[in-house]
């Protein structure tokens, strides 16, 4: 399973240049071969390339256009036969988890009218190309296609989980049988996985409410995430009054879907705009923004609360409509909320056991990532379904006099699982709260 870089936009083929058989050499991302059998000519073989397309005026499923050109091909019998040009798509699916290239309307004539039926094709993509070929790989110049770091055996629950996988229709409508090509990835154990997390709070007054912050850093070549585990200190607790009622000021239960696709493991994805059960607006309450080598600028999206009670879970939509997405890239994370007993070994049968918020983002896809900023509690001017106030901050410092308000302060711990395998990683951050009487 491969993952698409889009490359920088003075480096795609428009739309009208695809049409017109004329993609710059910048957007050339492969080469093709392909025989058919010509009405005049017999059999045909033609040699071809396979530039990347801009997006814009394709669906919106689509995050890149594809086009396959075949230049001045050449008969035995009459000699020169015209050009073809097919095109298509690249499409994102199982929430940024597979990758799909689609080539949709594979013509029947050359553009001079000469009628052939093609009866093969060989396409082979580029995958280390790059912006700058004479500079080594970074994440402002990565390669088109990076493999997966997770090293999985098929089971019987994701049986396609390490092939590749391709089908045709023809103009008469019938399909092919799937057509499968083993993708083994080993090695993962050596990719290396050192990731950054920054927490800040826009308080850390005693009885405040707060902006918390989460920024995190992965360096490039790095295992993308797995999963990610967030532990708070017990000062830090949910402020209820930013919840509103869970039946009607949070997103629906009914908004987090399972996907079980059999090229990838079971997991749960988040659909804020579920058509049946959708999220009201009173239960967004964050934001985040996202970089990755695979695409450029900066991805943004929205934290939302999610029905539960006491303490609702979270759910991060990133959606390709938002003003400034990249095209066809739509994600929805899902992130599990308890409480936990602070420190573990603690017996609660002989003493007082300070809890935690515990958070758990788990099934992540495997997709390279350079930072993540996640924000909680920046959405003001928040009002519950019958018109009430809802405050905006969702997390708060506990008051002074509050047993778990310490002034020398307690960890917040992080505990980061890579894509490929252990060991994991645990970044512990002192937060200190102030005013505290103890």
């Amino acid at each position: 399973m491969g993952s698409l870089k889009s490359i920088p936009p003075a480096n795609r083929c428009t739309m009208a240049q695809a049409d017109s058989g004329t993609c710059p050499a910048s957007s050339l991302v492969g080469t093709g071969v392909a025989t058919g059998t010509s009405v005049t000519d017999g059999t045909v073989t033609a040699n071809g390339n396979i530039y990347l397309v801009d997006p814009t005026g394709l669906p919106s499923t689509d995050a890149a256009g594809v086009a396959v050109e075949f230049e001045n091909i050449t008969g035995p019998v009459t000699g020169p036969l015209g050009n073809v040009v097919a095109r298509g798509a690249l499409r994102v699916n199982d929430q940024a988890r597979n990758l799909r290239i689609v080539i949709d309307n594979i013509p029947r004539q050359t553009d001079t009218g000469n009628r052939f039926h093609l009866r093969s094709g060989t396409l082979t993509i580029n995958g280390d190309t790059r912006p700058n070929m004479a500079a080594p790989p970074s994440a402002t110049n990565p390669p088109l296609l990076f493999n997966q770091r997770r090293c999985v055996t098929p089971g019987t629950h994701r049986p396609f989980f390490n092939q590749f996988r391709g089908t045709g229709t023809g103009y008469n409508g019938s399909v092919t049988p799937n057509v499968t090509a083993a993708y083994a990835v080993d090695n993962c154990a050596a990719v290396p996985f050192n990731p950054t997390v920054n927490y800040s709070f826009s308080s850390l007054n005693a009885g405040d409410g707060t902006v918390m912050t989460a920024d995190m850093g992965i360096p490039f070549d790095h295992s993308p995430l797995a999963a990610v585990q967030v532990t708070l200190p017990p000062f830090l607790s949910a402020n209820t009054a930013a919840f509103g009622d869970a039946s009607v000021d949070q997103c629906p239960v009914e908004t987090i879907v399972n996907a079980s696709p059999p090229s990838t493991p079971v997991y749960n994805y988040f659909d804020y705009e579920n058509p049946s059960f959708p999220c009201p607006a009173q239960a967004r309450v964050g934001s985040v923004a996202i970089t990755t080598p695979l695409l450029d600028g900066t991805i943004t999206g929205d934290v939302w609360l999610i029905e539960k009670a006491p303490i609702p879970n979270i759910g991060i939509a990133v959606d390709a409509d938002t003003p400034g997405n990249p095209q066809g890239v739509n994600i929805g994370l899902v992130g599990t909320t308890a409480t936990v007993q602070y420190v573990p070994t603690c017996d609660p049968l002989f003493e007082t056991c300070d809890q935690a918020i515990r958070a758990v983002f788990n099934a992540l896809p495997d997709v390279p990532l350079s930072t993540v900023s996640l924000a909680m509690g920046t959405v003001p001017g928040r009002t519950d379904s019958i018109g009430n106030p809802l405050q905006q901050h969702v997390v708060k410092v506990a008051a002074a006099a509050d047993s778990v308000c310490h002034s020398a302060g307690d960890n917040l711990t992080t505990l980061l699982v890579p894509q490929r395998g252990t060991p994991n990683a645990t970044r512990n951050q002192l937060i200190e709260p102030i005013g505290c009487m103890f």
